[in-house]
Formats: structure tokens, C-alpha cells, sequence
């Protein structure tokens, strides 16, 4: 073990890697990874009659092969499964074994270490072999063609989930991986555009700019890979709800007895009208009692609203007798003749 720690070198992992991806079996892998993606997708969703199985095995290609077909498609360029009798072959392969055999169920026992190999190495690896491939390829005829370049780079690695969420009538959206697969194009377009690139003070040739955006990718896919376990993991925590104290209620002010008495003064006596009918509208007050002759001269005490108790002299008989027309015409004469009496003794 020492032995082979202390002889691993860059270039050790450098032909590994030109070694893997360009191998058959990588391409198993690849079409091994795409089919038990699509069929882990779909477990448990109710199927419908448009599922054939040709159109499975056409989603499986578009998959594994739709972004490198719409690239040579724009660019006017012959498809690299067209002209390449295995490739086709081993991923029809590769799509038979996990939808006719066990592997299916061997992949899910294993899981999540053999969806982290497939998903993060496999899947990574595969995405930056074809963005280098398509923009060498494109480069060849348009070396100053930077955007192009670029553009397709991201659609040589994103184009075959696009076109299967077009077939499947499924809405694409950007996600991390699409961003990570731009930024990767974007430095190795410019990496392969100057003249020469040193790192760590090595020339960089064109072998070690596809490795180094090879391991940036799968970097990247490997930490996205485990930010969405942890969230996955937190989502399925059972949430305990902890009581909060409560605030003591505050009493209603409305409830709280007043300590201040309201003191209603006594109702003011009222005048009667002289009319002798009452009006029904009129609604009644209470009316002071009308005095007799012998109460008129003594005073009446009547109660205040205040503590002390005061007297009040009592009215005429004016103010409290009804009198009708006659009788106050009666009394005036008398009057009149009493004050002609007196002079005239005088």
C-alpha cells in the first residue's frame, strides 16, 4: 500500500482517467447510471399507456446522447452515435439490464454508496467528456468563436435532459449542475485559448486542462450530492413543536369593578302646562305634589343631592296651583276692590 501511495502521480491519475473515459466500460457505467436514474424516478408513479417501451428505450438515448446529437445538429456536424457501432449497442445493453435483470435491486441494496459513485464519478465524468469533446470539436472550424464555444460546451452537457423533459412533456428548469457545467466551459474556453497555461509551474497541455475541468466537475457533483442528502435528511426530521410561555392575560378594563361611585342628581321638578290635556307624545316626568292652603305657608325641606341638607321656601300658590281663566280673573277684582277699601279708610 505504501508502495503504491508513494509511486501515485499526477500522470498515474491523468492516464487513468484518458484511460476509463475512453473505455466501454465507462460507457456501461454511463448507460447503467442513466436507465437506473430514469427507472428510481419513476418507482412508484402510476403508469400510463403512452409508456411503451419504445419510448422508453428513446428517452434512455436522449438521455445518454441528445445534448452530443444537438450540438452536431446546430453546428452541421455528423452524430457521433451514427458513425460508432458500439456505442448504441452498449447502452441498449446497459438499459436492459437494469429493467430486465436484478441489477436494478443489487444498485438499490447498495445505495446510497453506489448512487454516490454512479451519480457524482460516473455522471460527472460523462458530462465533461462531452462538453471538452464538443468544444474541441466545434474549435477545429471557429477558434475565435468564444460564446459559441462556450454555449456549446453547456449544451453538449445539459441538451439530453432538456430533450427528454421536451419529449416528456415536463417543465426544465436551471439547476446546480447546469450552473457548475457553465462555469466549467467557460474556464476551459479560456484555458484553451491562450497560447500557454502554466499551474503550479507546469505547462498545462490539453490532456491536463480536460483532466483538471474533469475533477472540478466531479467536485462540485460530489458536494452537491451530499448538501442534498443532509436537506433531504432534515426534511424528513419530525418537527417537535416547544411550548412557548405564555404571557399572563391581561384583565379587561371593562371587567374591573370602579371604585368611584356616579352620583345621579334628583330629576328637576316639571311645569304642568296649562292646557288640561296632556299630549300622548310627551313622555311623563315626575311633578312636584300640589300644596294645599295650610302647607303653602309653612316651608317644605326638600332633599339635595349634596350631604348637607338645605330648605327651600315654598312656591305661591301661583306657581304651583292651577288656576283656570274665571278664577284668576275673580281674584284679581278681589284684589282691586280690597286696594280701593284701604285708600279710601285711609
Amino acid at each position: 500500500m505504501s508502495y503504491l501511495l508513494n509511486n501515485l502521480s499526477y500522470d498515474h491519475f491523468l492516464s487513468v482517467y484518458l484511460t476509463l473515459t475512453s473505455s466501454r466500460l465507462f460507457a456501461l457505467l454511463h448507460a447503467l447510471w442513466v436507465a437506473y436514474a430514469v427507472k428510481l424516478e419513476n418507482e412508484g408513479k402510476p403508469k400510463n399507456q403512452d409508456d411503451t417501451v419504445l419510448k422508453a428505450i428513446v428517452n434512455h438515448i436522449l438521455l445518454g446522447f441528445g445534448g452530443g446529437m444537438l450540438v452536431t445538429i446546430l453546428t452541421g456536424q455528423t452524430v457521433a452515435i451514427l458513425t460508432n457501432n458500439e456505442l448504441l449497442v452498449i447502452h441498449l445493453i446497459g438499459w436492459t439490464l437494469i429493467n430486465y435483470t436484478p441489477v436494478f435491486s443489487w444498485l438499490k441494496l447498495a445505495a446510497p454508496v453506489s448512487e454516490i459513485i454512479m451519480d457524482c464519478y460516473i455522471d460527472g465524468l460523462s458530462r465533461a467528456v462531452a462538453m471538452v469533446f464538443a468544444i474541441d470539436r466545434f474549435k477545429a472550424g471557429y477558434a475565435q468563436a468564444f460564446i459559441g464555444q462556450w454555449l456549446v460546451g453547456i449544451i453538449a452537457a445539459c441538451g439530453g435532459g432538456v430533450m427528454s423533459k421536451i419529449m416528456n412533456e415536463e417543465t426544465w428548469e436551471l439547476t446546480d449542475n447546469t450552473s457548475v457545467l457553465a462555469i466549467a466551459s467557460a474556464l476551459y474556453v479560456y484555458f484553451t485559448s491562450r497560447p500557454k497555461v502554466y499551474l503550479f509551474g507546469y505547462l498545462m497541455f490539453d490532456e491536463d486542462l480536460k483532466f483538471i475541468v474533469a475533477i472540478f466537475v466531479v467536485v462540485f457533483f460530489v458536494m452537491r450530492r451530499f448538501m442534498d442528502t443532509e436537506e433531504a435528511e432534515n426534511k424528513t426530521k419530525p418537527q417537535v413543536d416547544v411550548p412557548t410561555p405564555s404571557s399572563p392575560k391581561k384583565k379587561s378594563l371593562s371587567a374591573v369593578p370602579s371604585p368611584i361611585k356616579t352620583i345621579t342628581a334628583p330629576a328637576s321638578p316639571a311645569k304642568r302646562s296649562s292646557s288640561p290635556t296632556r299630549s300622548p307624545s310627551v313622555t311623563r316626568s315626575p311633578v312636584k305634589k300640589v300644596l294645599s292652603e295650610p302647607e303653602i305657608a309653612s316651608p317644605v325641606k326638600t332633599k339635595a343631592a349634596s350631604p348637607k341638607k338645605t330648605t327651600t321656601p315654598a312656591k305661591s300658590t301661583k306657581a304651583t296651583a292651577v288656576m283656570s281663566g274665571d278664577e284668576e280673573a275673580t281674584v284679581t277684582k278681589r284684589r282691586v276692590t280690597r286696594g280701593r277699601a284701604k285708600k279710601s279708610s285711609e
